[in-house]
């Protein structure tokens, strides 16, 4: 299975997709807290529940959805940030990254 996605900035808002572990989550969004982590295949993401309570996760690519960007001023209107390609292997326990670059 290969899916092509964007990078996430710190600061994007993003909705929970596709957890199995805490199902109760999906569709609840989230604020990227920090670069993406090549060693952990995931992002640091705070999860807004119920009541103004927030959760802190470890998220994989494929289990987010971009709701908003960042409105940082140094990027650009058109989305720049570079394509990577995820490949899960058949068990859906590992997990490969291929970044693109120029």
């Amino acid at each position: 299975n290969f899916q092509v996605s964007r990078m996430f900035v710190v600061g994007d808002v993003v909705e929970v997709v596709g957890l199995k572990s805490k199902p109760e989550w999906n569709g609840k969004p989230g604020t990227i807290l920090a670069a993406f982590s090549w060693d952990k295949g995931r992002y640091a993401v705070s999860i807004k529940l119920e009541n103004e309570c927030h959760a802190a996760a470890n998220l994989k690519p494929c289990n987010m959805k971009l709701m908003a960007k960042h409105n940082d001023e140094e990027k650009q209107a058109n989305d720049e940030s570079p394509l990577f390609t995820v490949r899960q292997s058949e068990d859906g326990k590992g997990m490969g990254m291929f970044a693109a670059t120029d």
